[in-house]
This record gives structure tokens, sequence and C-alpha cells, in this order.
């Protein structure tokens, strides 16, 4: 499946202002079942600087900065994204485990999940693994 993603925002001030640096999160970031077929970002003011970097979450981040005053900012982002088909439901529970809710994982297996699940509040508290 392909989607074509749109995100406008624009600001008009009433006089100039300041525009202070910006990180702006439109990128996808693309996965094995996630592929970025375009992506275009149009920033005005054109900025006096921009970087793309990475957050401690991987996530990807256009960093722009401004020089002078400005009474207009705005951001166009469009993305187009094919999507892959994907059930994140599509595993099998061990049957031993699973035969009484709430079920525990395998020391081994919760360890290895371990970041999924701490989220969910679990995830460093290894008594929640059989």
């Amino acid at each position: 499946m392909r989607y074509r993603i749109s995100h406008e925002t624009r600001y008009t001030f009433s006089a100039p202002v300041f525009l202070e640096p910006h990180l702006l999160r439109f990128r996808p970031q693309a996965t094995p079942f996630h592929t970025i077929e375009a992506f275009e970002l149009e920033i005005t003011p054109q900025p006096s600087g921009h970087r793309q970097q990475r957050d401690a979450e991987n996530n990807l981040i256009d960093s722009c900065w401004f020089d002078g005053v400005h009474d207009l900012f705005s951001i166009r982002a469009e993305s187009v994204v094919h999507v892959a088909e994907h059930n994140p439901f599509d595993f099998i529970l061990y049957p031993a485990a699973a035969l009484k809710l709430p079920f525990k994982y395998a020391y081994q297996q919760g360890l290895v999940l371990q970041p999924a699940l701490q989220g969910v509040g679990i995830g460093n508290d290894l008594q929640h693994y059989g």
C-alpha cells in the first residue's frame, strides 16, 4: 500500500520576529516494512543553516536555524511511503507459557524481549520471567 503524507504549517506575525532554532520531525523513517519513496521539505524563510540528525531513539530530525527577523514562517513536508503487508501479531506463544494468564516468558526469551516489554512496565523487572 502506498501513502502520500502532506503537512503544511504557516505562521504569520504582526511584526517581524527572530526565529529560534527549530527541530523538525516530519521525515519518515524507513523500516523493513516501510520504504520511503520520496520526501520533500520546504521551509520559508530559507534557513541560514540546515542539518539532518538522529535523536536518541533513532528518529530523523531536520535541525534548522535562521538569521534576521521575519514576519512569516512556513513548513511544507510531503512524503510518499510504501508500506508492505505486515502482521505484528503473527507469532506463536510457546504452549507451556501461554496456558495460564497472565503468562510468563522463559527467562532467556524475557531477556531478548526486554526492550519491547519496558514500555508496559515490566521490562526492568526480571521476576516476571519464568
